[in-house]
């Protein structure tokens, strides 16, 4: 028959043992829950990068645009400077949405934006 202090020595074990599952149990949750939240910021990176250079390129087919008419006179390059201009408010917006929680990132933009009004005058 086993004694007492066999008895008392399996339930510290157990309880021990419950012990770490619980510990190992939170800090899985908690990990994950990190993970979660890196892998939205990643998403949402991309989201930005894939807008910016979407925007980077219409600005620069607005350019083009603008160049070609002005070196050759020729009308049919304000067609993609036209079309480039209404995308480029379009990803404007986009990209202010974006960035509403990065204020840094919203007044570059804005000073970009403004850069590229001043080269239009």
């Amino acid at each position: 028959m086993a004694g007492p202090g066999i008895e008392k020595n399996a339930l510290v074990g157990l309880m021990l043992s419950s012990v770490l599952a619980v510990a190992m149990i939170w800090i899985v949750g908690a990990t994950q829950e990190r993970l979660l939240r890196n892998k939205e910021q990643i998403i949402h990176s991309i989201a930005v990068i894939d807008v910016a250079g979407s925007l980077m390129e219409h600005l620069l087919n607005v350019e083009m645009g603008e160049r070609g008419y002005i070196i050759t006179g020729d009308d049919a390059y304000l067609v993609p400077h036209e079309r480039g201009l209404a995308e480029v408010y379009v990803l404007h917006d986009k990209l202010v949405h974006l960035l509403a929680d990065s204020p840094s990132e919203q007044s570059r933009l804005a000073e970009l934006m403004g850069t590229r009004r001043e080269t239009r005058c």
